[in-house]
């Protein structure tokens, strides 16, 4: 950071590791702050505003941060940890330079963070018996006996969770994933803050009660022509739009629906600043839990497929970090990009060790002497060796830090 100037983000994985880098970067004098789904929304905001408008030089975040963010003066982004995917790399990458001036995306690894990556994987794609194993944990932590629970809903803070029951938390979370793909719960994680509701009554009980309160009944019907599946499942609503279709307020929308769920008509769970755990079927007994073999075949292939392109990518050295991205997206035609570090050690390559001080020393002695502009050096040197040669030593003594361009 002390290399490039202006604003940028630094990625990390988790949330403590936030505010342990913001923490270390304020002690070193650079003005950072932290962020990370788990705050609250007037924090994020006021954090969120104050890189936008400079005020923070470096937000230290989790991959929460980014979405729908257009700041185009970014000039560095830097992944403290290995991304999952390069197509989650690319993006996040991708958020520096957008006003088309120079900007640098830095990935720090050392072999731990590899290991840590292949474990992760494979927690992730736990065996069956895991998974039916945490599904009894969470049945029976709960005290939801066989053939009840359905509607069941709770606070789930997953890592107290998964402590206090001595369970991997990679492996609860994927196991958890894989249960509400099979359609027996729904968690809904802090970063959701989101509503759900599902229908309770039949075609019948709804005309009832329209005879009863039929301006209900018709607020009701909004929701089932908006929603599809409220009948089978939960669904997730947004208050706020309802509202605006209705003209009224939001807290007339709430209170409605509370009244729909005192009823029993629906079953409502309003959004809430806590992670929950939602049951949507009874309990089974967990022998009977059961996935498609071949779907979950599939999706651990593509996931290793994944895995192996990031490993590629972090390893190897001798080709264009742009060539190999876009490769991977399908561009195989592509021109190196002849800034990475895998070009810039190929120009220095190309270069013997001694032309390669000489136009290196040349360049720097010219830099003390008075500010230059870039074509002003080539011109200069221009005599003495070739254009490309300066160039490509430019470009080196920029990437170490040892000769600054600015714009």
């Amino acid at each position: 950071l002390e290399r490039y100037p202006g604003t940028g983000v630094v990625y990390v994985r988790n949330r403590r590791k936030t505010r342990e880098v913001a923490e270390f970067l304020q002690r070193n004098g650079i003005p950072a702050d932290y962020y990370h789904a788990g705050l609250d929304s007037a924090t994020r905001d006021q954090r969120q505003n104050a890189w936008m408008k400079d005020k923070t030089r470096v937000i230290v975040a989790t991959n929460a941060f980014g979405m729908g963010i257009d700041k185009p003066q970014v000039r560095f982004v830097v992944h403290l940890d290995l991304p999952d995917t390069l197509e989650a790399y690319f993006q996040e990458a991708g958020r520096g330079g957008r006003d088309e001036k120079p900007a640098v995306a830095i990935l720090l690894y050392d072999n731990n963070d590899i290991r840590e990556l292949k474990r992760n994987f494979a927690l992730s794609f736990p065996d069956m018996d895991v998974i039916r194993k945490i599904y009894l944990t969470l049945c029976t932590h709960y005290k939801i006996p066989l053939g009840s629970g359905k509607g069941y809903s709770c606070i789930f803070e997953i890592g107290h969770f998964a402590t206090s029951n001595k369970l991997n938390i990679t492996q609860l979370y994927s196991s958890i994933q894989l249960l509400m793909r099979a359609g027996l719960v729904v968690y809904l994680e802090e970063e959701d803050r989101i509503s759900v509701m599902q229908v309770l009554c039949t075609t019948r009980m709804l005309e009832d009660f329209e005879k009863k309160s039929p301006e209900m009944a018709e607020f009701l019907k909004v929701f089932m022509r908006s929603y599809p599946g409220l009948f089978s499942n939960y669904v997730r609503i947004d208050e706020t739009e309802i509202a605006r279709r209705l003209e009224i307020d939001e807290t007339l929308v709430v209170e409605n629906l509370k009244k729909l769920h005192k009823l029993n008509l629906i079953s409502y769970r309003p959004k809430t600043m806590k992670p929950m755990l939602i049951f949507l079927e009874d309990r089974i007994e967990e022998k009977y839990l059961q996935f498609d073999p071949k779907i979950y075949k599939r999706r651990k292939e593509v996931a290793e497929q994944r895995l192996q392109a990031v490993l590629h990518y972090i390893e190897t050295e001798d080709i264009c970090r742009s060539q190999l991205l876009l490769r991977y997206f399908g561009e195989t035609e592509s021109p190196a990009c002849g800034q990475c570090d895998a070009c810039l050690r190929h120009s220095q390559k190309r270069l013997s060790q001694n032309e390669f001080e000489q136009v290196s020393q040349a360049i720097l002695t010219l830099a003390k002497e008075k500010k230059y502009e870039v074509k002003e050096i080539v011109s200069l040197l221009g005599k003495k060796f070739p254009e490309e040669r300066i160039v490509e030593v430019l470009r080196w003594l920029v990437e170490q830090g040892k000769f600054e361009i600015q714009h």
